[in-house]
This record gives structure tokens, C-alpha cells and sequence, in this order.
């Protein structure tokens, strides 16, 4: 069996769910999947709307749905965006 090749520099993995937890450290997002799935915060992690536009961080919270921008695998996945999807 091939392993997949690796992720070029610079490129995302893209999450979407509604928001479980959220602290300075970590997100939490309960996806399509029977797991939930958590991510690292990026110290250069972007908040936006879906037009783009840069929104404050409280927006984001439990019951949020959004689209999380992250780089890694399972075990060291790191958000770089979190896209507000509501």
C-alpha cells in the first residue's frame, strides 16, 4: 500500500462543523462524522466571514457552524482560518 504524499507547504485541509468548544488553545468542532474533531490554534489564526471580511473572535462560540482552514494530520492538526458559515 502507498502512503499518501505529504501536504505541499503552505496548503489546507478543510473542516466544517458546528463549534463544541472553543478556547484560546483549541477549537472543537462536532462534524458530518461519528468523532468530534479538535485543532490546534495557529498564532496567526484568521477569523472572517464567508465574504472574507476579518471578524472579532467572540463571533465564533458553541453552536456556531464553520468552516475550519487547517494543516497536519490527526494527531497534529492546526487551525490557520476559521470561516463563520452563519
Amino acid at each position: 500500500m502507498v502512503a499518501p504524499p505529504p501536504n505541499p507547504a503552505g496548503s489546507s485541509n478543510i473542516a466544517s462543523g458546528t463549534v463544541v468548544e472553543l478556547t484560546a488553545e483549541t477549537i472543537t468542532l462536532k462534524t458530518s462524522g461519528p468523532n468530534t474533531m479538535s485543532f490546534a490554534m495557529s498564532k496567526s489564526i484568521q477569523y472572517v466571514d464567508k465574504k472574507g471580511r476579518k471578524i472579532k473572535k467572540q463571533r465564533i462560540g458553541p453552536g456556531v457552524q464553520v468552516r475550519v482552514y487547517f494543516q497536519g494530520n490527526e494527531d497534529t492538526r492546526t487551525a490557520n482560518r476559521i470561516v463563520l458559515e452563519g
